[in-house]
């Protein structure tokens, strides 16, 4: 997590038990003293004591310089602008937590220039750090939810597309194998009528498109002609009833052939 160098909230200084990001500047003898990276870079310290809830061997082992930490406020003294924090009492849960609304800050307040009327005034309305994230995604598929906001439309029209640059998810292309089948008398039509309902779903955004496959191969059918025809050639010497077989056999396999073209054309002529 990078160091900012601006206050990704309203508020000036972090409330007691808030968990922030830090990062670390200074190791001394009787702690570390780090920069709110939320907070526009304000100073803290972590003492000692608040390192580890273990007996501390090296310090340089649980924190470094440079390095960012999830701590949490312990206390805070606004007029001399003391900040004193713990790495110790950070919970698994409020680490991922903290990491997640920072990583929500990090991405909306590059709009420096526009804090208050926008990032903030959502913050304020939602009562929630971070909140303006989801109205900025929001915002993609319907701008109108920056009608409250009290900027021009020319910055409004300038934000919309810092906004669609910067949170606009990335298209996904999906595919799925659907098998549909139908043993009835209107098998054929079923099918169709199924495969037009789906797709009717297609819209703009997330356009539907079809493919038919078949297990049979008109390359398998081409082969098994081919070596009827060669049966039958070789069969030539064999008594009438057999090349009356195998001319049954070859007539069998072509007109298969046949409604098989039928049903595929068929299909493909709803997709």
């Amino acid at each position: 997590m990078a160091t900012m160098r601006c206050r990704f909230y309203e508020n000036h200084f972090p409330d007691v038990e808030e968990t922030v990001v830090v990062n670390v500047r200074q190791i001394a003898d009787m702690g570390a003293y780090v920069s709110l990276s939320e907070y526009n870079g304000k100073e803290g310290m972590i003492l000692l004591s608040e390192l580890s809830r273990r007996r501390i061997r090296s310090v340089n082992k649980l924190i470094r310089v440079g390095r960012s930490e999830c701590v949490v406020v312990i206390r805070v003294d606004k007029d001399k602008g003391y900040i004193d924090l713990s790495k110790r009492r950070v919970y698994s849960k409020d680490l991922i937590l903290c990491e997640e609304r920072f990583a929500k800050a990090k991405a909306i307040n590059r709009f420096d220039d526009l804090y208050m009327k926008t990032a903030w005034h959502f913050d304020r309305k939602e009562k929630k750090k971070a909140a303006a994230y989801d109205v900025f995604k929001r915002a993609i598929s319907d701008p109108h939810v920056l009608d409250e906001c009290e900027i021009s439309p020319e910055v409004r029209e300038a934000l919309l597309e810092d906004i669609r640059k910067k949170l606009t998810p990335q298209a996904v292309k999906i595919r799925a194998d659907i098998e549909v089948s139908c043993f009835s008398y209107d098998g054929i039509d079923a099918i169709k009528e199924a495969l037009i309902a789906g797709k009717n779903c297609s819209t703009d955004s997330m356009p539907i498109k079809a493919r038919v496959v078949t297990d049979v191969d008109d390359n398998d059918i081409k082969k098994k002609i081919e070596l009827a025809e060669l049966e039958e050639e070789e069969g030539s010497d064999e008594e009438d009833e057999d090349e009356s077989e195998d001319e049954d056999d070859v007539s069998g396999v072509q007109q298969c052939r046949c409604q098989f073209k039928c049903l595929i054309s068929s299909l493909m002529g709803v997709l």
